[in-house]
């Protein structure tokens, strides 16, 4: 009799335990895809404030350089005015601290007195050929070993060498933007170059 009794007690004790525990451990999984349908949401929301953020500051700058090269072609500057010109866009904006630099068919290159840009032989030549507007290309570390992209294009000056305008964009400005819309706490934010794979920022 002793002995029915215990093992009843302990189905007893099996019986109300078994459903409790099964009940917290389903609310633990629908926590657990809670958590995570949030935490996704959050990421997409960051990666799209990010996204248009980025998008915004490229297509000012953008709209800075198309200004000045449609300027430029309009004034069809000699080579003297031309370097005044570009002296004029030196630490004219920090995006660009070297301001815009034009390079011809034959290497010459003209650029501010004070810019420490070397771009001759740079993609952002070749890219810019291949496009009448300004429009921004790959990423490459410039002489002093710095990530930076170019926007380039075709400069229609009236000369006779088929010329490039270009400025190169420091990624500083990228990087506050990635790092100040990081949503979720203690996340990292990677920018890519999704053509090179470089880290940008």
């Amino acid at each position: 009799m002793k002995k029915q009794r215990k093992i009843s007690i302990k189905a007893r004790l099996l019986g109300s335990i078994m459903p409790v525990v099964i009940a917290i451990v389903a609310v633990l999984v629908l926590i657990a895809g809670i958590i995570e349908d949030y935490s996704q949401n959050l990421l997409e929301s960051s990666v799209s404030n990010q996204s248009s953020k980025i998008e915004a500051w490229l297509s000012e700058n953008l709209a800075s350089f198309q200004m000045a090269k449609t300027t430029i072609e309009n004034l069809h500057p000699d080579d003297t005015q031309l370097k005044a010109i570009l002296d004029g866009y030196y630490n004219y904006n920090d995006n660009y601290p070297d301001g815009l630099y034009v390079s011809d068919s034959n290497g010459n290159l003209i650029k501010a007195d004070k810019s420490t840009s070397n771009p001759v032989q740079s993609t952002w030549y070749k890219e810019g050929l291949t496009r009448v507007n300004m429009a921004v290309g790959s990423a490459y570390k410039n002489a002093e070993g710095v990530n930076v992209i170019s926007a380039s294009g075709i400069l229609n000056d009236g000369t006779d060498n088929i010329r490039v305008i270009s400025a190169d964009m420091t990624l500083d400005r990228i990087t506050i933007i990635v790092n100040s819309f990081i949503d979720m706490d203690n996340a990292e934010a990677f920018l890519v170059d999704k053509n090179t794979g470089v880290i940008l920022a």
